[in-house]
């Protein structure tokens, strides 16, 4: 047996499960598709972003939880009041997000980052507490 291209003598390419499909898109879909990407890197590729689309779809219509299959990354079901529920779905309807998916991981990344320059702020403060000469 040969090896194949790109790859070491003896070692062999990861099984996947996954079929691959041709799938032809709209130029300006491609291009909003690139810009979400582009704001929200976390996505990763646009076979990815496809493929969790399609997923988020099938799951909300047979009315399961969405799940992500990207590598490393953990799962979470939100489960919100109906007030809570409403809101979103209002922002979405309005634009300001794609879907609800969006709208829970802008919240949680911009609370992420509050959280890291207050930590970066605490961290400061303590240093220049340590400081020779700063009491």
């Amino acid at each position: 047996m040969y090896p194949k291209l790109g790859m070491a003598e003896g070692t062999e390419a990861k099984e996947m499960n996954d079929e691959k499909i041709s799938l032809r898109i709209d130029g300006d879909e491609l291009e909003r598709i690139d810009a979400y990407l582009a704001a929200h890197p976390e996505e990763g590729s646009r076979s990815l972003f496809v493929k969790n689309c399609i997923r988020e779809r099938l799951n909300r219509d047979a009315g399961t939880p969405a799940v992500a299959s990207k590598a490393g990354r953990a799962t979470l079901t939100v489960v919100l009041t109906e007030k809570l529920a409403a809101a979103v779905e209002a922002a979405v309807t309005e634009g300001y997000y794609a879907d609800e998916g969006e709208f829970i991981r802008t919240l949680i990344r911009d609370e992420s980052e509050g959280l890291r320059a207050q930590s970066r702020n605490a961290i400061g403060a303590a240093a220049q507490r340590t400081e020779p000469g700063s009491r």
